[in-house]
């Protein structure tokens, strides 16, 4: 179906190399062109009217349902679905419609600078899930791919599509203006192919009745989608070779009972946001200011001078003004949000996961709210060493304090 007359009458344009008959006129041009090429099943468009860049994206079948339903609800600082810009209706409505949504970059790209930043985007894509939790609505694939990042604060003049490091002709390179930390970016939730919606009548477990939901047949997709933010926290972080460990190691035990065996022994949505809210708020200053990857040590002019910089002009490590954490899953309806809807709703590879205890360390006795004692210290440097070995006995521990203090 050739979607540009429907497009060209809603007031969007399409890049020329969709036009047929259109033809390069140097090799530049062609490699321009060539990379407005759909990846994903996103377009990159400029509007008519104001010449602003947006993207399009076909939609059908439920995940159409998905998005009309989330045009619907009402606008609330926590609701971080994708904002749609228009919905464009096919002639032929077995074809789906067109999703307009602005030009967004990706979320961890460019790379978080501090640990601000980092946490700022946790603490928006977890009230993000919260909302649409709040609403019964589950995303089901809560992947770090599926999360973006508002352009307008950084790119203010604008990209090409999928290179952020190119200029919106695809003639010169670009930067970014400024970082997260001088003008704080909204996140959103994308991508809602595999999301399912409840009604709010439904009292049993929620299951997920979708042939196509490939990963989660006929479960509760609920903690699912808890399950795979602490994949996102655990994986993509807290694991990551590049990160500096000790300056994040404070997530530990929350992504550890959002990784939860047994999905209905995971914490809820409400219960991991407001958790994460206790947590931030016990972190020093100083400390949201430390950098999160290792080169930015390396390279340790250029942070040190952004670090003193946003000293100097009073800008926040996170920002001062956010929502407040509110609870919207009474306890009544727990069992809809955590419970299995099969007997085979439960991983098979761990034979205690019940009698698994959920690590739950109180604020005050998480090594970053206190300073380390020297056994402390000790434990925890052979501990890094000899990872298959038992922590020092109180004797060793005495040595070395004899010997190295």
């Amino acid at each position: 179906m050739n979607v540009r007359p429907v497009l060209l009458e809603a007031g969007y344009r399409l890049p020329a190399n969709y036009d047929l008959t259109w033809q390069p006129k140097s090799r530049a041009e062609r490699k321009a062109v060539e990379a407005t090429m759909p990846r994903w099943s996103l377009v990159g468009l400029v509007r008519s009217v104001d010449n602003v860049q947006v993207m399009a994206k076909h939609v059908q079948g439920r995940e159409e349902e998905t998005v009309r339903y989330l045009a619907t609800l009402p606008e609330n600082p926590r609701n971080h679905c994708t904002p749609i810009l228009d919905i464009i209706s096919t002639p032929d409505s077995e074809v789906g419609s067109i999703l307009i949504m602005p030009l967004f970059l990706s979320a961890h790209q460019p790379l978080f600078e501090t640990v601000g930043e980092l946490l700022e985007f946790f603490r928006q894509i977890f009230e993000g899930v919260h909302f649409m939790h709040e609403h019964r609505l589950a995303h089901g694939d809560c992947i770090l791919e599926n999360f973006a990042m508002s352009s307008k604060e950084m790119y203010p003049h604008g990209f090409f599509p999928y290179y952020p490091n190119k200029s919106r002709s695809f003639r010169r390179n670009i930067s970014p203006h400024g970082t997260r930390t001088w003008s704080w970016p909204r996140y959103y939730i994308i991508d809602f192919g595999r999301s399912c919606h409840f009604p709010l009548e439904q009292s049993e477990p929620a299951r997920n009745e979708r042939v196509l939901a490939e990963r989660t047949p006929g479960r509760n997709p609920f903690p699912h989608d808890v399950h795979y933010l602490g994949q996102v926290l655990k994986k993509r972080f807290l694991e990551d070779d590049t990160l500096i460990a000790e300056n994040v190691d404070f997530l530990w035990p929350l992504a550890t009972d959002m990784l939860h065996e047994t999905s209905s022994l995971r914490p809820t949505i409400d219960e991991v946001v407001l958790r994460f809210h206790r947590i931030v708020a016990h972190i020093p200053s100083s400390r949201l200011r430390r950098p999160v990857y290792r080169f930015h040590v390396l390279f340790r002019f250029p942070h040190t001078f952004a670090r003193v910089s946003n000293l100097l002009l009073f800008r926040a490590p996170m920002p001062r003004k956010t929502p407040s954490p509110v609870s919207v899953i009474p306890e009544s309806a727990r069992d809809f949000y955590t419970q299995a809807a099969t007997s085979e709703d439960e991983d098979d590879n761990h034979e205690n996961k019940q009698a698994r205890i959920l690590l739950r360390t109180p604020l005050d006795q998480l090594p970053w709210a206190r300073p380390l004692t020297i056994e402390e210290q000790f434990e925890r440097a052979f501990a890094s060493i000899q990872k298959n070995q038992p922590l020092p006995t109180d004797e060793e521990v005495e040595r070395w304090r004899a010997e190295y203090c």
